[in-house]
């Protein structure tokens, strides 16, 4: 078998579609991919060094970073918290809701943080509840109308 080349690694996370970070058990952002570049508006040396929690709304850093915490005792690949609605920030101020995936990695207690923007599944998701109930309105005049 050959050698890895020198780079790949994040040759590699580059090519992902999904933002993906890499922190440390202290929240602090280590690497970054384009696609996280892309996704919160920064530049990757505008993010590394900083704490991760930066890049989520004020008023939902404190939950966030206990969600996180939680999940360094578990040490398990899961979805922070699903129960949660966590959204991110970008550079120029606007929130997005996410989907926040954490996945520990067998070194160094670094922990692999892949972000989606959650904003057209959940914009899909609330047509479809929509639609739903018209489906349902419907069906109730359908039914009045063949007993009556």
């Amino acid at each position: 078998m050959t050698e890895i080349p020198e780079g790949l690694a994040s040759i590699t996370l580059d090519a992902v579609g999904d933002a993906v970070l890499v922190i440390d058990i202290l929240g602090t952002v280590w690497y970054t991919n384009r696609a996280a570049c892309a996704l919160f508006g920064y530049p990757s040396h505008e993010l590394v060094g900083e704490n991760v929690e930066t890049l989520m709304p004020s008023r939902l850093r404190a939950r966030y970073s206990r969600v996180r915490q939680h999940y360094l005792k578990t040490l398990r690949s899961h979805p922070a918290d699903a129960r949660l609605d966590l959204y991110g920030l970008r550079a120029d101020g606007a929130e997005f809701p996410a989907e926040i995936r954490l996945t520990p990695l067998e070194v160094g207690g670094f922990v692999v943080v892949d972000i989606k923007d959650a904003s057209v599944r959940r914009s899909l998701e609330a047509e479809l509840v929509v639609a739903r109930a018209a489906v349902d309105a419907l069906r109730e005049l359908a039914d009045r109308a063949a007993r009556g």
